[in-house]
């Protein structure tokens, strides 16, 4: 803070509107020169052990829950239709940002 006025991030300062800048100094008992300094909370989950295929009863197949040429888990190679996909999806505050599929490399692997 300098002079009174917020200085720093330019989308933090530049989003407050003047009465909740005020009430923000107000609040903090800011004066000229103090140093303010927000704290934003992150979460990051790794989403593993996804269902690689569900029964659909009306057609009487399997389907593809993710992408239909992702590779089964190997662990679960001898049961397809319980097997998980070899997926991961990384969320951040909600958001899918680092889907990571790992596909098949043989036909008779594939469920469709």
């Amino acid at each position: 803070m300098d002079n009174g006025e917020l200085e720093g991030i330019g989308l933090l300062v530049c989003s407050l509107k003047p009465e909740k800048k005020e009430q923000l100094l107000e609040l903090l008992d800011a004066k000229a020169g103090d140093l303010i300094l927000f704290a934003l909370a992150h979460s990051i989950l790794w989403a593993t052990d996804f269902p690689m295929s569900e029964w659909n009863s009306d057609e009487q197949r399997y389907e593809a829950l993710h992408h239909p040429f992702t590779a089964p888990n190997p662990e679960d190679i001898n049961d397809l239709p319980s097997a998980r996909a070899l997926a991961y999806d990384m969320i951040y505050n909600g958001v899918e940002v680092l889907p990571v599929l790992f596909f098949i490399s043989s036909v008779s692997k594939s469920l469709t």
